[in-house]
């Protein structure tokens, strides 16, 4: 069953710290392929600089520079705007699909009862490349209330 982690953000630019991240992911993590994954609107609201086709554009110019990486339109197409919808969303898409999720140390409120556990159900893994060394997100995952490995 392939494995695909989900990087999801605004890109309002994308910039070298995103290609850092995912380049990182795609060396360290046990996934076939990393997308990209913009927000058509941002979640709490906060305007946004650049349309996104032109946040899409910049994503894949900078997708080109990793192999295995591309980016995806799956808010778009989904009209999901929620992580734990849109994973929902793509479990129905892709069942033979494993998905992970790329989050930021800034993402703490994922941790929330409801999403958690609706995560942890998909069988989703989390893993954060911005942890310091020896530190993972065993916090966030039992706060999400998921006991797998990723």
């Amino acid at each position: 069953m392939p494995e695909i982690a989900l990087f999801g953000g605004s890109f309002d630019p994308p910039h070298v710290g995103h290609l850092l991240a995912a380049a990182y992911v795609l060396a360290t993590e046990p996934v076939d392929e990393l997308w990209f994954v913009p927000v058509l609107q941002h979640p709490l609201d906060k305007p946004l600089v650049a349309p996104y086709e032109h946040r899409v554009a910049l994503l894949e110019r900078l997708a080109a520079d990793l192999h295995r990486a591309r980016v995806s339109r799956a808010e778009q197409e989904s009209g999901e705007g929620r992580t734990v919808d849109l994973l929902e969303w793509l479990h129905r898409k892709h069942p033979d699909t494993r998905w992970a999720l790329v989050l930021g140390t800034d993402l703490d409120g994922l941790a929330d009862a409801d999403a958690g556990m609706t995560i942890a159900v998909a069988g989703t893994s989390v893993f954060d490349p911005r942890a310091p060394v020896g530190q993972n997100v065993g916090a966030l995952r039992a706060a999400c209330g998921f006991h797998g490995s990723t």
